[in-house]
């Protein structure tokens, strides 16, 4: 969503509050993209600070579908995120400022303000590490890959140390002497 600075940047007004949705439908994050399932309306404030200075404050909650780290099913993951935005339209040209101009023009064109291009940031930085369905998920099956949670599937999925082996053999043997007596 566009916010139009207009007012605030003229000089009309010195603080403006915005009622905004965010219109994102997807969150991309390290090659994994998350549909969104709802966002909460957003009460943007935008506070001039000095001349062409504005500071930027809100705060939200998004809903995404993450799968899980286990079984991958989708799981409604809320995530929330502060805003708070220094923009300087001041254009200082000496290099301690450079970077963090740019970062903050990334979000401005002309005198409209993309709030889920500065949104996304906040996002990204609070999604969660690792997201699980339940705590006490039981993944997939390494041999099969169906959904423990569901049922068992039948699979051995003893996993054996190749290590011990040469044991392992010794006490087969040991059981299959035993059975032929």
């Amino acid at each position: 969503m566009l916010l139009d600075l207009t007012e605030l940047v003229t000089g009309k007004v010195r603080e403006k509050t915005y009622q905004a949705t965010l219109s994102m439908e997807t969150v991309e994050s390290q090659g994994a993209v998350y549909p969104v399932i709802s966002s909460d309306p957003l009460n943007v404030r935008v506070i001039t600070t000095g001349t062409k200075k504005y500071l930027v404050e809100s705060e939200g909650r998004i809903v995404l579908h993450i799968p899980c780290g286990r079984c991958l099913q989708d799981v409604a993951t809320q995530v929330e995120f502060q805003l708070e935005r220094e923009l300087d339209f001041e254009g200082k040209a000496d290099e301690e400022h450079i970077d963090d101009q740019l970062e903050d023009m990334s979000y401005v064109d002309g005198y409209h303000l993309d709030l889920d291009a500065m949104a996304l940031s906040e996002i990204l930085m609070n999604l969660p590490y690792r997201v699980l369905c339940k705590e006490d998920c039981k993944g997939l099956c390494l041999k099969c890959g169906a959904n423990l949670n569901l049922g068992d599937c039948g699979c051995d999925r003893v996993v054996l140390d190749p290590r011990m082996a040469a044991i392992q053999d010794i006490f087969k043997n040991a059981m299959n002497s035993n059975e032929s007596s």
